[in-house]
């Protein structure tokens, strides 16, 4: 568990009943406002819970940031099962509640999976939007470049209504690799 300002940071390994009716309720809010997290609005909200009660399984990592006990933000961690991907990850569902964007929530969210990432030996990262729908649109740019800002890398390219897929990856620091050299990498589909 970890404090923000005014927000607690906590991974989910399991979900009871008052988690599930919440994440319901901000899975419903934020593809409302538009965001591209693979539903369409109006979202119902039976079936915005029945995706909540069949995510977690043991490759999926998850955490949420709460505020006053409500939650209002979460992130998934993907890693790759196969023999073949094992050093790969990938970012799901990363959303934050509308009423309280722009706060640093989804910041601190992703470098928490990012941190994981690497507790479970992944190299690569991947996160996958689409840019240019609803209000949320373009904050993952703003976002990587943020993340990217101490590795000295920046690669963004925004057009509307285009699909991107952001990739990371991530190095362990040694005398014969300097820090500096991993980063966000873009590609578009």
């Amino acid at each position: 568990m970890i404090m923000g300002t005014s927000f607690l940071y906590r991974e989910v390994a399991q979900l009871g009943t008052d988690e599930l009716d919440q994440l319901s309720q901000l899975l419903v809010d934020v593809v409302g406002e538009g965001a591209s997290i693979g539903f369409l609005p109006p979202l119902p909200y039976a079936e915005a819970r029945a995706y909540w009660t069949k995510v977690l399984e043991k490759n999926v990592k998850m955490w949420v940031a709460e505020r006053d006990g409500v939650i209002v933000g979460t992130i998934q961690l993907h890693l790759a099962t196969k023999p073949n991907s094992l050093h790969r990850a990938e970012i799901a569902k990363l959303m934050v509640h509308p009423s309280v964007g722009r706060q640093g929530i989804g910041r601190a969210l992703l470098l928490m999976a990012e941190a994981r990432a690497r507790v479970e030996s992944r190299s690569l990262l991947i996160l996958d939007t689409r840019e240019g729908g609803g209000k949320s649109s373009g904050q993952y740019p703003l976002l990587l470049c943020f993340l990217t800002y101490r590795l000295a890398v920046c690669i963004v390219e925004i057009r509307p209504n285009s699909i991107t897929v952001y990739r990371r990856r991530l190095c362990k620091p040694s005398t014969k690799t300097p820090a500096f050299s991993c980063s966000w990498l873009q590609q578009r589909s």
